[in-house]
């Protein structure tokens, strides 16, 4: 395709990755492929929708007004990059990885993956949760949080201070004592027998 900018895509595989490059933007896209990687650095106008039942998506370094992904198997990283609106994703078999962004807000859910937030910040509200998995967080902020795990543990830092609660089915409550205009509500089990006092002091405030 000649670089220039079109109006809306469509791209779908059964089995084959999905690269699309800078040099092409678009005003919509989708992009699904049943077996397959899918490699996104093009700029779009609006909303971009991306779906696979066994492979990775793969954003950086672009522009958009909104993301959403599911999948099956796979993980989904998202990296430099700008969204005015959501990023939402859907997530059965995976890692999700949220590094140097900028967002409005993120909502999602994995079974069995762990979440990464780093980096980033979001005018909104981050909602995630994950059944069977870590969730990370370096450098994030948001005005508000509230992520949950079944099975795995919640470290990180934050770069403004948040009103804590942390609920959790074994061990101790205890979290950092912070202020802030915005609340962030923790949910999780941890993997071993875990002080929530170890968790208070590695998540914390810079």
């Amino acid at each position: 395709m000649p670089k220039t900018t079109y109006v809306n895509v469509e791209l779908k595989t059964n089995t084959g990755d999905i690269t699309v490059n800078s040099d092409l933007s678009f005003n919509s896209a989708k992009a699904n492929t049943d077996t397959g990687d899918i490699s996104w650095k093009a700029n779009v106008n609006e909303s971009i929708e991306f779906g696979t039942d066994t492979g990775d998506i793969r954003v950086s370094d672009i522009t958009a007004k909104s993301i959403t992904a599911s999948g099956d198997t796979g993980s989904m990283t998202i990296k430099n990059t700008n969204l005015s609106g959501k990023f939402k994703f859907d997530n059965d078999t995976g890692y999700i990885v949220v590094d140097n962004c900028q967002i409005g807000s993120i909502e999602g859910s994995t079974t069995t993956g762990g979440m990464s937030f780093k980096r980033t910040t979001l005018t909104g509200d981050l909602n995630a949760h994950c059944s069977t998995g870590d969730v990370k967080f370096i450098s994030f902020d948001a005005a508000n949080i509230d992520v949950g795990t079944s099975t795995g543990d919640i470290t990180g830092s934050l770069k403004t201070g948040k009103i804590f609660t942390a609920n959790t089915s074994t061990g101790k409550v205890s979290v950092p004592t912070s202020s802030g205009s915005g609340y962030a509500k923790l949910t999780y089990a941890p993997t071993k027998a875990f002080n929530f006092s170890t968790f208070a002091s590695r998540f914390r405030q810079r």
